[in-house]
């Protein structure tokens, strides 16, 4: 049974309806994750209280980082805090809901850590 899950894309579209979603089931969100909409990052990490923050821009990971810096939150900076993310310890499952390629490596290292997987690309 998935309990808490790692969200890759968190900002998006689909991401959004993720984080909804996993609020209505009470599902623990212990990573997402964006680009560069830090401010739409910040609003959800303040309210699903997740250990992590990967922000694949980083210089919007230091802003970010600014932003949350009142909490326990950790802010990741760069295309390996995706990684980072997606094998973040006590995850049961991972939503890789990032556009293209950007999401294989994240999803490949989650499936070596035996993550369940729940893809949504349009690629």
């Amino acid at each position: 049974m998935v309990r808490s899950i790692s969200i890759l894309g968190s900002t998006g579209s689909i991401g959004r309806q993720t984080v909804a979603v996993a609020e209505h089931l009470g599902l623990q969100v212990r990573a997402i994750t964006t680009n560069r909409s830090i401010g739409l990052a910040e609003e959800q990490a303040r309210k699903l209280h997740p250990a992590m923050v990967a922000v694949t821009d980083e210089s919007a990971a230091k802003e970010l980082k600014i932003a949350l810096a009142d909490t326990d939150i950790k802010v990741w900076g760069g295309e390996h805090a995706l990684v980072e993310a997606a094998v973040i310890s006590d995850t049961d499952a991972v939503v890789t809901a990032v556009s293209g390629a950007v999401g294989l490596k994240p999803t490949l290292e989650a499936i070596k850590k035996k993550r369940r997987i729940a893809l949504a690309n349009k690629e």
